[in-house]
């Protein structure tokens, strides 16, 4: 998925896209960043939002 996001980005660098919260997709936020300190994609201009928001959860939460 990771790819698939900074190809996006590389084709449209202010992209706004909805990025989904919580602990599945930490591996690709990992992948973007290694990926950004490389200098291989830059994030700058690209605008996102959350797809999932939870109001009342604690920080020590499984879905927080």
């Amino acid at each position: 998925m990771a790819e698939k996001v900074i190809k996006l980005v590389h084709e449209k660098p202010d992209l706004t896209f909805c990025i989904p919260a919580g602990s599945s997709p930490i591996g690709m936020y990992e992948e973007l960043v290694k990926e950004n300190n490389a200098g291989t994609v830059d994030f700058s201009k690209v605008t996102t939002f959350n797809m999932d928001e939870y109001v009342g959860l604690t920080a020590d939460h499984p879905q927080s």
